[in-house]
C-alpha cells in the first residue's frame, strides 16, 4: 500500500464485489488509519517509522473485508437464483473468487 512516500488507500488498492458497503467503509477507514500517523508525523510526535504500519495494519483487514463482500456476493447471487431473478454467482468458492479478481 505505500512506495516510497506514496501511499494507497480505498479502490486505488482493494477490489471488491459490489454488495455489502465493504469497499466503502474499507477505504475511509484505510485513510483514517493513514490521516492519523501523517500528522503525527507532521508535527513532531512520532518518528516516520510510524508510517511504515500502516500496510501491515490495514492489508489483513482489507483482505477480511474483501473475503466477506465475495461470500456475501455469492449468497446474494444465491437467493436471486433460488428466486428466479437471475443466474447463481460465477464463482463456486472463494478461492475460484480470489483467482477472477486478481487476474484482473
Amino acid at each position: 500500500f505505500q512506495v516510497g512516500r506514496v501511499f494507497l488507500a480505498g479502490d486505488s488498492c482493494h477490489r471488491f464485489p459490489p454488495s455489502g458497503g465493504h469497499g466503502q467503509n474499507t477505504g475511509v477507514q484505510d485513510v483514517h488509519n493513514l490521516a492519523w500517523k501523517i500528522a503525527a508525523v507532521l508535527r513532531g510526535w512520532a518518528s516516520p517509522a510510524l508510517l511504515d504500519s500502516y500496510e501491515e495494519e490495514r492489508f489483513p483487514v482489507a483482505r477480511y473485508n474483501a473475503d466477506q463482500s465475495a461470500r456475501n456476493n455469492k449468497q446474494m447471487a444465491e437467493i436471486e437464483a433460488a428466486l428466479g431473478m437471475q443466474p447463481a454467482s460465477p464463482w463456486a468458492t472463494l478461492g475460484e473468487y480470489r483467482r477472477a479478481m486478481e487476474s484482473l
